[in-house]
């Protein structure tokens, strides 16, 4: 399946949503946005996503593939039953004061799957890096070495490879033509300026509107 072949079929199941106000994770906002939760019940082409990340990481020869939450969880492991070394694992990503830090559950006890071992990092979106980077940061904290990160779909091409804390990028589908805007940008000639209603979710527009509760929201 072709980058051509992933978008489109993102825009058929109606996961690209544009002519709207949305606030990103970051902080930043846009008006259009990659709902890729729409797809998440497709097991065969989420199992191809898999398949196409794997043979993509192929040469990194990883000996862990990790995912952050949400689909990255589910993407690590599909990814990871092509992968010779098939071991899976995933991490929670919490945000404080703006920034993301991932962490190992107690009960899973992940962490010990990853000490000394080579380690991929696959997600479904990419927007700011900041998840792949904050498992990034929870692989080096706890002695693995991360040798690519990959995702199945970047939202702008600009979201390097250092961006996400890791050696390397590996990505299906990038997405052309997506205006972002920081909040005095918006606030200046953006959709804020015009006063078009914040969706509040997909996104983090529910932010927003908690600092905002006069701001038209959809």
């Amino acid at each position: 399946m072709s980058a051509i072949q992933i978008l489109n079929y993102l825009k058929l199941q109606e996961a690209v949503l544009t002519n709207s106000h949305f606030r990103y994770t970051s902080g930043m906002h846009g008006t259009s946005y990659i709902n890729m939760r729409e797809v998440a019940h497709d097991a065969e082409w989420m199992g191809r996503m898999g398949q196409r990340l794997s043979h993509r990481l192929h040469t990194y020869r990883a000996d862990v593939v990790i995912g952050p939450e949400t689909l990255g969880r589910t993407l690590a492991t599909l990814t990871a039953l092509w992968s010779p070394t098939p071991v899976a694992i995933w991490c929670d990503i919490d945000e404080e004061a703006g920034e993301k830090r991932a962490s190992f559950s107690d009960k899973l006890k992940f962490g010990r799957l990853v000490v000394g071992k080579r380690v991929a990092i696959v997600d479904d979106l990419l927007t700011t890096g900041s998840s792949i980077k904050a498992t990034a940061d929870l692989v080096a904290e706890v002695g693995g070495e991360v040798v690519a990160g990959a995702a199945v779909v970047r939202r702008t091409p600009d979201v390097t490879a250092e961006m996400c804390g890791v050696p390397a990028l590996e990505v299906l589908a990038d997405v052309e033509g997506f205006s972002t805007f920081s909040e005095t940008e918006c606030q200046a000639f953006g959709p804020c300026s015009e006063r078009v209603p914040m969706v509040l979710r997909p996104g983090h527009g529910w932010r927003w509107a908690e600092t905002h509760p006069d701001y038209p929201t959809a």
